[in-house]
């Protein structure tokens, strides 16, 4: 009987440049995933200088992104912009893929109502969304009405060479009961209501310490 051996899966992954926590994420998906599909890197950056080079830049993206869609093969968008999103609603498979991290919350007036319908139909656009909790499919479903067969849930890994046990103590925190929140301070993560809540609770156990790490995510979001 002759065997087969399997194939790899063609995966063209829609990369942005950028220096922050999703790159991280992104990383270390990318070299788990390099030996197990056929991997194809779409990677795309930001232009800089002037307006010209900027414009360049972006038609080169697009032409990335063109020929990836046109070889109609899987792909994957990473936080996908407004042209990617344009050129996968008119030239778009049915394999086209995309991980959504976060919604924005949905404000009122004319032009915020504009701008969330659009997001609508562009998030319903993809084939298959790779929500990374529980709380961003349901808001996928609940807000935009994407069906739950299209959502899987794909939790973020952890680096076990940074984040592992040990035995360092800190010696301000020693013998001392605290809260600790990760994460930055922008509006979405619901800082806001975090310290509200801590303040009613330190009223009942006086002791209790909130222990914030993490970057501001912009200086914007404290004050002098």
């Amino acid at each position: 009987m002759r065997s087969y051996k399997p194939t790899k899966i063609k995966v063209n992954y829609v990369r942005w440049k950028r220096d922050d926590a999703i790159d991280k994420v992104t990383s270390m998906t990318l070299n788990n995933l390099r030996n197990k599909i056929d991997l194809g890197l779409v990677n795309l950056k930001m232009g800089s200088g002037n307006i010209f080079l900027r414009i360049v830049e972006n038609i080169k993206n697009l032409v990335k992104i063109l020929q990836a869609l046109l070889r109609n093969e899987i792909i994957h968008f990473e936080e996908p912009k407004r042209n990617e999103i344009l050129l996968n609603i008119i030239f778009g498979s049915k394999k086209s893929i995309s991980t959504i991290h976060h919604l924005e919350e949905k404000r009122d007036g004319l032009f915020n109502w504009l701008s969330f319908f659009k997001d609508k139909q562009e998030h319903k656009s993809f084939s298959k969304i790779i929500a990374i909790s529980e709380k961003t499919k349901q808001d996928l479903i609940e807000l935009y009405g994407i069906d739950p067969s299209k959502i899987t849930v794909v939790y973020h890994g952890v680096d076990k060479k940074i984040f592992k046990p040990t035995n360092k103590k800190l010696s301000f925190m020693r013998n001392k009961k605290y809260i600790l929140y990760l994460g930055s301070e922008v509006p979405r993560k619901n800082i806001e209501n975090l310290l509200k809540a801590f303040k009613e609770i330190s009223t009942r156990y006086p002791n209790l310490i909130l222990v914030k790490a993490g970057y501001s995510g912009g200086d914007k979001y404290r004050g002098n």
